[in-house]
């Protein structure tokens, strides 16, 4: 530290993401972590971090040196890209490149969380490091910081004064090098705090290549800490460094969001760099103004100069303030600011492995999405995209299918199946035609098993009474039981016979978890005589599951509770409060389901920002497909937040860094009868002659239930035989919007000491409740089944069936007993 007989100035040297078991509600959980005042509050919900790019900046390393990143300590370099070619080596920025610093030790590059099966991370505070180390060990130049990712962040009122947490600056002892800071401690004065949105300090030297970096830190026990305030630190590189001979010009360091510091707390700005050749102006007790000659003779601020040669112990200068203006932001008052989020294009899902089957003898095939949220057979639009055959080089189409036989004598005119044999060069097999004939030639071909490994230009040869029809293939595809896989892997547009027909559109018949999708003529054409240019091969030859692993599928986000993950905190003077407008979703599995998809609302609704708010009706975030195609590019989902302020130092504050929703579905419908099974018949547009019903499964079976909420217990069993059970429980339930209430259903299976049935096996049988229980929406009510008079039981089991014609309107059940009586 170098510092001259007037006190003129000083310098600075520094260093720098399935087994459950449900059957109520579904709801967020709180995550936040916070310490202060000695109180901690913390509690968990997500697993695995989701997929984002994060804009990674570094200051102060070590120039012109290559660079790897660490994140959790797991090299993550291959999810790394620089943000131009001056941090890329070799002056490349594309993905996987490695990264550099450049000529003023700065970084900056682009880092993707993974987020897949070979790699992901838990949710959790994670070390994210960058060195110059290519296996993260010994290093002469890195730095770290953490990241933190959680399912949602809690509010709470009076406590939370920053939606993130300060960071922690850590120094390697071992090294050599400069570290002697500058703080100047300070206390703001502003009744309700202020947010400072930058810093004016004053130097009289400064270097020619190395950046000089100001930091707002926390104080305690009247000395400097190493936690520095969220967002309060700002790098600036020589070029945007003033100085002047009499302390006149000031340097603005503007922070890249403005700092809350609350009133009456002590605080301090830190100056910083690797460089010995900083100075900044002081002034001191009793010593002349250099600028206006005048003696100094009172403290600027209730604050004092600290010096330090580690960054870590300081030592207080009484007589000494360093020059400096801190900068507050002034709000406007009286007036509402609107703040609009709108939801990100929602990009397809993965679905589990071999997810689609195809249906033997139709167009048709099942694909298995779990809530998928498709359920307007009108008008949802499904791209499916990495379906794998289960057969390549299939025969598609012949290049004619009018041939003369090889060899004298005549045919018989009809139709048969015929076996081929692939003649040269290919190897393909298991080719099956209909063949028509006259007596001399053929007229027409339906292929009815395309086979596999054929090859376009590759001959087949059929025989029928002893003569020889050979034929050229022409088309060959990848198939799935038959079907090619081209259809599949398309845009499927909804088509229905009250809905829009367009050429290329499909039927789309969906339930909870599946869909059922007929090709439409249009895109795969049915042959209709010898000359017709159309393929030979004309349904699906068998029904067979499968798609690989690697199959995705537009999805629409289908829910009836939303929480909002907005971080945020309201000061005094300030307030916040949220609307949303969301879009119509059509109820899964309910025919008579009154309400179309992808309407947006007209009128907004109010939520409470950060909390589970249920809905009266469900709503959905649509597809970008479906903003597309059915509401003309639109935004599903809007979310307003209105700021206010009374007073012009303090305004609510929105991390818009770190926002998203949680929607929640309640996975419930009302089937009684295969009539309330969605999906009746499966066709072409030509005919519906292809009936594929759902399997409909009674409450009444012993395994399995059309419905899907369900509660049942384990099996009971007794010590003793019983010959009666009561069932009690508490609970609710409500009329939805069209006036229709949620339903109870409470079935029992017993078994007897002396059977020998498996009770898996035992089918279910319904119990009649004591006394009929009127629909409240304001309360809990009591319901009592007395089951009687049965024969000797020394197993039982109970099963709760809950029924909804809206998925918002859900029963809720509580303190439930079931107990076994011998009478």
């Amino acid at each position: 530290m170098d510092e001259d007989e007037f006190i003129e100035d000083q310098v600075i040297v520094v260093h720098r993401i399935r087994e459950t078991r449900t059957g109520v509600k579904t709801s967020v959980v709180e995550e936040f972590a916070i310490t202060r005042s000695d109180r901690s509050v913390s509690t968990n919900i997500a697993q695995t971090m989701r997929s984002r790019d994060i804009l990674v900046t570094a200051d102060n390393f070590k120039p012109n040196t290559p660079y790897f990143l660490f994140f959790d300590g797991i090299d993550v370099s291959n999810f790394v890209t620089p943000t131009s070619s001056v941090y890329g080596m070799n002056g490349n920025p594309a993905l996987g490149t490695s990264i550099r610093s450049d000529n003023l030790g700065k970084i900056s590059c682009s880092f993707a969380i993974p987020n897949s099966d070979e790699l992901s991370f838990s949710t959790g505070e994670k070390s994210l490091k960058i060195t110059d180390s290519r296996t993260n060990e010994a290093s002469s130049s890195s730095g770290s910081a953490l990241y933190s990712a959680s399912g949602t962040i809690n509010v709470v009122q009076e406590e939370i004064i920053s939606t993130r947490n300060g960071r922690v600056v850590t120094e390697d002892l071992e090294e050599v090098r400069y570290v002697d800071p500058l703080a100047q401690s300070f206390v703001v004065d502003k009744k309700g705090g202020i947010f400072a949105s930058s810093i004016d300090i004053h130097f009289s030297h400064k270097d020619v290549s190395l950046p000089v970096t100001v930091q707002l830190r926390h104080m305690s026990n009247g000395f400097p800490t190493q936690k520095i305030l969220p967002f309060g630190e700002k790098t600036l590189a020589p070029a945007s460094v003033n100085t002047s001979a009499d302390g006149s010009v000031a340097t603005k360091f503007s922070f890249d969001s403005p700092v809350f510091l609350e009133s009456n707390r002590e605080y301090c700005a830190v100056v910083m760099t690797n460089s010995n050749v900083y100075k900044c102006w002081v002034s001191e007790m009793g010593q002349k103004d250099i600028a206006s000659n005048d003696f100094i003779d009172q403290q600027p601020y209730a604050g004092s100069l600290f010096k330090s040669q580690n960054n870590s112990t300081w030592t207080a200068d009484q007589l000494k303030d360093l020059k400096m203006t801190l900068n507050r932001c002034k709000f406007s008052t009286g007036t509402n600011a609107n703040v609009v989020f709108e939801n990100s294009p929602y990009e397809a899902e993965k679905l589990d492995g071999n997810p689609i089957t195809s249906i033997e003898g139709t167009k048709c095939f099942r694909v298995y999405h779990y809530s998928h949220g498709n359920y307007d057979e009108k008008k949802s639009n499904i791209t499916i995209t990495g379906v794998v055959g289960n057969r390549t080089g299939s025969i598609f189409a012949l290049a004619d299918d009018t041939i003369t036989r090889t060899g004298s004598g005549n045919m018989t005119a009809d139709a048969q199946s015929l076996a081929g044999v692939a003649v040269s060069p290919s190897t393909g097999v298991g080719c099956v035609a209909t063949i028509t004939t006259s007596t001399t030639a053929s007229t027409s071909v339906v292929i009815t098993n395309p086979g596999s490994g054929f090859a376009v230009g590759d001959t087949i040869s059929f025989t029928k009474d002893s003569k020889v029809i050979t034929y050229t293939i022409d088309i060959v595809k990848d198939t799935l039981g038959g079907i090619p896989i081209d259809y599949i892997n398309r845009t499927h547009t909804a088509g229905t016979s009250d809905a829009k027909t367009t050429d290329g559109s499909a039927k789309i018949l969906a339930d909870m978890d599946s869909y059922l999708i007929t090709i439409p003529n249009s895109v795969w054409p049915t042959r209709v005589d010898t000359n017709d240019a159309t393929p030979n091969i004309q349904q699906c030859m068998e029904s067979t599951g499968g798609g690989g692993i690697n199959v995705t599928a537009t999805a629409n986000v289908y829910f009836d509770t939303l929480h909002t993950m907005i971080p945020s905190f309201e000061l005094p003077k300030t307030t916040i409060a949220t609307t949303f407008r969301a879009t119509s979703a059509t109820q899964p599995v309910v025919l008579s389901s009154p309400v179309n998809s992808f309407v947006k609302d007209s009128i907004t609704s109010n939520i409470t920002l950060n909390s589970n708010n249920t809905l009266a009706t469900p709503k959905l975030v649509a597809s970008t497909i479906n903003e597309t195609n059915e509401m003309g590019g639109a935004k599903s989902l809007e979310t307003t937040v209105t700021l206010f302020s009374s007073s012009d130092n303090v305004s609510p504050t929105l991390d818009v860094d770190s926002l998203g929703v949680i929607a929640i579905q309640n996975r419930i419908n009302n089937v009684d009868a295969i009539t309330d099974v969605s999906l009746a018949t499966a066709g072409n547009f030509a005919s519906d002659t292809n009936s594929i019903a759902n399997a409909f499964v009674p409450s009444t079976e012993a395994k399995g239930d059309s419905n899907a909420a369900v509660y049942m217990t384990k099996q009971v069993r007794l010590e003793n035989p019983g010959n009666a059970i009561h069932v009690l429980f508490d609970g609710y339930r409500a009329f939805d919007t069209l006036g229709t209430s949620s339903e109870i259903e409470v079935y029992y299976k017993v078994l007897g000491p002396d059977s020998n049935i498996p009770f898996r096996n035992v089918g279910w049988s319904l119990a009649t409740i004591k006394k009929q229980v009127p629909v409240d929406a304001t309360d809990f009510k009591e319901y009592l089944y007395e089951i009687e008079g049965l024969s000797d039981f020394n197993s039982f089991s109970i099963k709760i069936v809950m029924q909804s014609d809206s998925s918002s309107n859900i029963p809720l059940i509580e303190n439930f007993r079931a107990i076994a009586l011998s009478t």
